[in-house]
């Protein structure tokens, strides 16, 4: 399995690649300037807020094409607050897949904190159908790609949408563009406390935030 990692070219993404677990191939950040039109914020979003927004989005658009005009298959698509925690064999799966995320209240964000500590979704071990009725999700920090083919109706989906652009994960799991995840999960996310377009999580595993 091929393993491409997002991360921004200065200091702080160099300590972050510097501190990952496995092999990769690094894909430079990039400008989302030219997509800005596409994007709805909240009134009270930041610039800066709104820089990072968009770069995170348009860098996974650029992947995508990465893998679909390379015609990339077996392929993780991580960012580098991703940490491997086994490896996976991948000969079985046929869908894109989420191998780490962190899930969420189905419809409510204000209930979300208190729904995460009294839920607790039971999957079976391997890939799993997201339901989207019980749950939602966020979080794009490790995700596999079977093929390119699918990576194109991905790819496809998200350039036609005729809705506005917002937080990468949350368009994609609004949208419902991504429908089956991998538990437990093969990465876990740890940012150290430090997020640059939301709120730091911590340690995320198993689709929970672990720890602050």
């Amino acid at each position: 399995m091929r393993t491409i990692v997002l991360s921004m070219e200065n200091e702080f993404g160099e300590k972050r690649r510097k501190s990952l677990n496995y092999d990769f191939e690094w894909f430079k950040s990039v400008s989302g300037e030219s997509i800005k039109d596409k994007f709805q914020f909240r009134y009270n979003t930041s610039e800066q807020k709104k820089i990072g927004i968009m770069s995170c989005f348009y860098s996974h658009i650029n992947i995508l094409r990465k893998i679909v005009d390379e015609k990339i298959d077996d392929v993780v698509v991580c960012e580098d607050d991703s940490f491997k925690v086994f490896d996976i064999n991948t000969e079985s799966i046929n869908e894109i897949c989420l191998f780490g995320g962190c899930l969420r209240h189905p419809t409510n964000w204000k209930l979300d904190t208190q729904w995460r500590k009294e839920n607790t979704i039971i999957f079976d071990e391997g890939v799993n159908k997201i339901d989207y009725t019980k749950y939602r999700w966020t979080q794009t920090y490790a995700i596999y790609y079977p093929n390119w083919e699918k990576t194109k109706e991905l790819l496809d989906n998200i350039l036609e949408s005729k809705k506005s652009y917002c937080h990468y994960d949350i368009f994609l799991s609004k949208n419902k563009l991504i429908n089956h995840l991998y538990f437990p999960t093969p990465y876990k996310s740890c940012d150290n406390g430090i997020s640059q377009i939301s709120n730091a999580q911590g340690v995320v595993k198993d689709y929970k935030i672990k720890s602050k």
